[in-house]
């Protein structure tokens, strides 16, 4: 008669520590995850923007959400998994797929709109909680007899040292297994809805067109705005099936907004976006304030120069612009430079001659400084303390035709403006120059 050991089920403490511990740490990397791809994907730029994102009040509510949501998932899963006899495995896994999509929807709740970007990625955990759904509901036992590993003849007592039913050897390391199979025809389809859910998830870009016209407005227009307009949030071109649609003016400053927002954020707006943008200011179609944060946030000036410098020395400070005019928009950008000052003191000859009245910002090359000649001045420090060095110029925003004009000053220091702008916007620039004795 052969005796065979009953292998102990239990898990020691250590083992349950690591174990969930190494759960946490999945767990808080998947949650990151998430606010990386929301806070990427609606046009944060940089490791503070998404740090920023990270440890905002948002982002606590998510976290703290999300493990909430996790003590109903696991009492509820291991209650049934009791009733169902699943292993303890299965049922951990069932837990944790189910509160994955418990938190991708709960994201929705938290930043709106804005986490429609998880539909990229939403298939990545159902395939691998589908076929391990699919292969323990055929291959799942359950009960405590012994059964043979080939063939699964059941037996309570080993009688001779092979399987009457097989032939397969007792003996041999695993020539036995514990339980009997029992299939679970409502696990095997469950497997089988996540697959078919997350190849669906995968192609949509080959039938998502032809239910295009059921796609709501407002997630169109949340995907516009996330900067993934061309096909990678729903598998269509949200932009032209937006342009198809009649937006009401509601939808149209919200769609404004959000343009305007991802262009500040550094993020590309293609030439069909920036040209409805201009559109939209040229017929004053949204609010005021909507259109004056268009033009502000188009361009935006700098002075640099040194922070210190030592007496009787000599400081460079340029003027430079961060330029977000889109390529052959129909809004261009026009500086009217003024000049620099020291201490309130207008410095004579900083301002720029009338043949170099007007700089055009070149939008093809997309970079942050002007082109050719940047209004620049060198200061000569004779004066040791805190220097307070100003750069005052006008920008001015119009159709391309109306900003070919040349230079003239009001009486009262303020250039003369056709009536052809859309916009004028008087920045002036300082900074600070601390001039220190020499050593």
């Amino acid at each position: 008669m052969l005796e065979f050991d009953r292998s102990s089920r239990s898990i020691s403490r250590t083992t349950q520590v690591a174990l969930f511990g190494v759960i946490g740490v999945c767990v808080a990397v998947f949650g990151v995850m998430i606010v990386l791809l929301i806070s990427m994907g609606s046009g944060a730029r940089g490791v503070s923007h998404f740090a920023q994102d990270l440890f905002s009040l948002r982002t606590a509510v998510y976290f703290a959400g999300s493990a909430i949501l996790a003590v109903p998932c696991v009492v509820l899963t291991r209650r049934f998994g009791r009733r169902m006899e699943w292993e303890r495995g299965l049922t951990w896994l069932i837990a944790l797929t189910v509160w994955a999509i418990l938190v991708g929807l709960f994201a929705f709740a938290v930043w709106g709109l804005r986490a429609i970007v998880i539909l990229q990625l939403a298939w990545s955990p159902l395939v691998p909680a589908g076929i391990v759904l699919i292969t323990t509901g055929l291959t799942r036992r359950a009960g405590d007899t012994r059964h043979c590993a080939t063939c699964g003849y059941a037996h309570e007592q080993a009688v001779g040292e092979r399987c009457p039913e097989c032939g397969s050897q007792w003996q041999r390391r695993g020539g036995t297994i514990i339980g009997e199979v029992k299939r679970s025809p409502a696990m095997v389809f469950a497997g089988a809805s996540l697959l078919v859910l997350s190849v669906a998830l995968i192609l949509r870009p080959f039938y998502f067109g032809a239910i295009t016209p059921a796609i709501p407005t407002q997630f169109l227009i949340a995907n516009v705005t996330n900067g993934t307009s061309s096909s990678s949030g729903f598998g269509v071109n949200a932009w032209q099936e937006l342009m198809a649609r009649t937006l009401s003016p509601q939808q149209t400053a919200e769609l404004f907004e959000g343009l305007v927002t991802l262009r500040s954020s550094g993020r590309h707006i293609d030439a069909a976006e920036a040209a409805w943008l201009d559109q939209q200011v040229i017929a004053s179609a949204v609010a005021p304030d909507l259109i004056h944060r268009y033009f502000v946030e188009m361009i935006v000036f700098r002075i640099e120069g040194p922070a210190t410098t030592e007496f009787g020395s000599e400081a460079t400070f340029t003027v430079y612009a961060l330029n977000r005019t889109a390529p052959f928009g129909m809004i261009d950008a026009r500086m009217i430079f003024a000049g620099f000052s020291v201490q309130g003191e207008h410095i004579e000859g900083s301002l720029i001659e009338r043949y170099q009245t007007v700089y055009a910002f070149d939008p093809s090359t997309h970079t942050a400084e002007f082109s050719h000649a940047s209004p620049k001045f060198t200061f000569h420090s004779e004066v040791e303390g805190t220097i307070l060095i100003e750069a005052e110029l006008w920008a001015c925003f119009a159709p391309r035709p109306a900003l070919s004009f040349g230079r003239a000053w009001n009486p009262d220091g303020s250039p003369a403006i056709p009536s052809g702008v859309l916009h004028v916007e008087h920045v002036k620039l300082r900074h600070e120059l601390v001039v220190a004795p020499r050593d």
